[in-house]
């Protein structure tokens, strides 16, 4: 092949490993070496007059620093996937693997006879410093490797998971078509049975007929959560998407009871906040209850896991709509008894369904047996540790009190008391509440109180709830952004008191720049506020977790001169670095700073370069 395009593919793959460079998750420091070699290299290639004459040794050595490119190539590529925590904790390895390649590109640049000093290209000193340091590297970001490792391991676990989960539905639809070709086989020999003599058995109707739903006409598609008494699946049934509560396996009288109280409570009910029943599958074996499926699945998971924020025109809403599914089951002679955030659903357009009527208490004359009641000790009224004969739609009042604060604090009650809950028994019984913040609006904080009362005779009615909500307008909650801009036009103005409360305001709702503006004052002393550098500290460190560049910054600075707190170089270097690849335009002067003396052998490269 001629020399000249084998050049040009020393040249392409050159520039290729020098793109990866700013993407290195590991090992950086001995890629970077090796390009600043493999870049002295192409630059004599490049300049090179009439390659095409050098004969076949030059064209052999040429054929062979291409190659030995391509496996550079491969290697630096390693260290930029998602996965690069991985080869981190391969450190070891690939450092065979730096030495490898090291020693084949002396060899081929030793055969090109470029003029090269190839022992001090190579410097094996050198390599062994840049080895020490990526390993250092690795060292400081194992928290990161960590992380990383343990989400991989729980992404690993979420698809065998999900196989199992399908392989269960599977067991599911198969017993479906069992029960299918069980129908037929009595269909047939019904067909085949001589009039007279056949004896046919009485079978009492639970529920309404139009109710009675045949096991094959569902289908399974996913699970959307486990339940104490059955796993709730996204399926379909008559054409729609549905939420199916699936009962497997023989069952025993006490969770037969409360699954046929769930669905003759159910087949009753009839409004706009009720999840609406559809029908149920009584096939011994493979009991399930089809409904209206929620889209947004539960309020609970609303408030403490997802990402959502509802606004206060939302919670609003379902604080009203709860309060008015409450009060028509209580129309209807069905106290709920186990009323709480997971139990509230929310449908596509966030509005609230109340579901989960399987500890109902009811005067339907159908319910012969009542299950004692196992609802969140968090929600439950005071009366109901003293026996269920003391349930009444009072309890269910008490209920929506802990609901509603929980609903507008976010917050989860009596979250002290997750792991004693023989503690918050003793707690609910004493009355010990939980604190009502002052920031919650009054109309929301009376209700609560007055829902509250021990004695239940005292608790406000729902229909007085109901008015109360139907009467109020929420206000907007001004955004944290705009209250910070207002403190900003105030220390504009120089009015540096009324700018500090404007920011303390914006930095309680955790405001990035609010803190971090905060931090300033304290420091300062500044805003009628007395100095103090650890509040300043803590405001900052607080701003930073939030990717705030400026607070990354100020940290570094407190780290490096130790104003405020004791002075560690490390963690300077470490708050630096954060500020630097978040934007921060003095991040990458002080980092410079620091590692002067370490880093300074390498700066050589443009890219390296660009990187501090």
């Amino acid at each position: 092949m001629n020399p000249i395009i084998i050049i040009a593919n020393i040249v392409l793959l050159y520039e290729k490993i020098e793109g990866y460079l700013n993407s290195l998750k590991t090992n950086r420091t001995q890629c970077y070496r090796l390009a600043v070699r493999l870049q002295i290299v192409v630059d004599i290639l490049r300049n090179l007059k009439n390659p095409e004459n050098k004969g076949a040794i030059f064209l052999d050595a040429l054929n062979d620093l291409e190659r030995r490119m391509r496996q550079a190539l491969e290697l630096v590529q390693l260290f930029t996937d998602a996965a690069w925590y991985q080869k981190a904790l391969r450190a070891k390895w690939y450092q065979r693997q730096f030495d490898e390649i090291n020693g084949f590109l002396a060899q081929s640049i030793q055969q090109l006879d470029l003029g090269v000093n190839v022992q001090q290209l190579m410097d094996r000193e050198q390599d062994r410093k840049d080895q020490a340091a990526d390993f250092e590297e690795v060292q400081k970001k194992q928290d990161e490797i960590l992380r990383l490792s343990e989400e991989e391991f729980a992404q690993v676990k979420t698809k065998q998971i999900e196989q199992a989960e399908q392989q269960k539905i599977m067991r599911l639809q198969l017993g479906a078509v069992h029960c299918v070709l069980a129908e037929l086989s009595q269909k047939l020999a019904e067909f085949k049975s001589i009039s007279g003599t056949a004896v046919a058995t009485k079978v009492p109707e639970l529920i309404d007929a139009r109710f009675r739903l045949g096991y094959h006409e569902i289908t399974f598609q996913k699970v959307l959560a486990e339940g104490e008494l059955g796993t709730i699946y996204l399926g379909t049934w008559n054409g729609q998407t549905v939420a199916i509560k699936a009962l497997e396996g023989v069952l025993s009288d006490e969770d037969h009871a409360q699954f046929m109280r769930e669905v003759q409570v159910m087949s009753h009910l009839q409004h706009a906040a009720i999840i609406q029943f559809y029908g149920a599958s009584l096939d011994r074996g493979r009991y399930c209850l089809v409904m209206e499926y929620a889209e947004n699945e539960s309020l609970r998971k609303v408030l403490h896991e997802a990402k959502t924020i509802l606004t206060p025109e939302h919670k609003h809403a379902i604080a009203l709509e709860v309060a008015q599914g409450l009060s028509y089951l209580h129309s209807q002679g069905v106290v709920h008894c186990n009323l709480d955030s997971g139990n509230v659903l929310l449908d596509k357009d966030w509005h609230a369904k109340l579901s989960d009527f399987g500890l109902s208490k009811t005067s339907f004359r159908s319910v012969r047996t009542v299950k004692q009641s196992h609802a969140v000790i968090a929600g439950m009224a005071p009366e109901l540790f003293e026996g269920r004969d003391k349930i009444t739609p009072l309890s269910d009042v008490y209920s929506y009190g802990v609901l509603l604060w929980e609903l507008m604090t976010g917050k989860v009650p009596y979250a002290a008391f997750a792991d004693r809950p023989t503690d918050l028994v003793e707690q609910v019984k004493m009355s010990k509440l939980e604190a009502i913040p002052a920031d919650i609006p009054e109309v929301y904080a009376n209700i609560i109180r007055n829902t509250w009362q021990s004695e239940p005779a005292h608790r406000m009615p729902l229909t007085k709830i109901i008015e109360e909500l139907s009467r109020y307008v929420p206000r907007p909650i001004t955004p944290p952004e705009v209250i910070y801009e207002k403190g900003c036009d105030e220390e504009q103005k120089g009015h540096l008191e009324a700018a500090r409360k404007f920011y303390e305001r914006a930095a309680e709702k955790g405001f990035a720049k609010a803190l971090t503006n905060l931090g300033f004052f304290y420091l300062k002393g500044d805003g009628g506020c007395a100095q103090d550098k650890k509040r300043a500290f803590q405001l900052w460190s607080e701003a930073a977790t939030k990717n705030h560049a400026r607070a990354q910054f100020n940290l570094g600075m407190m780290f490096e001169y130790g104003d405020g707190i004791d002075k560690d170089l490390e963690k300077a270097r470490e708050y630096y670095v954060k500020a630097a690849a978040n934007g921060h335009p003095k991040a990458l002067e002080r980092l410079g700073h620091l590692d002067m003396m370490g880093v300074q052998s390498i700066r050589t490269h443009p890219t390296m370069q660009n990187k501090l």
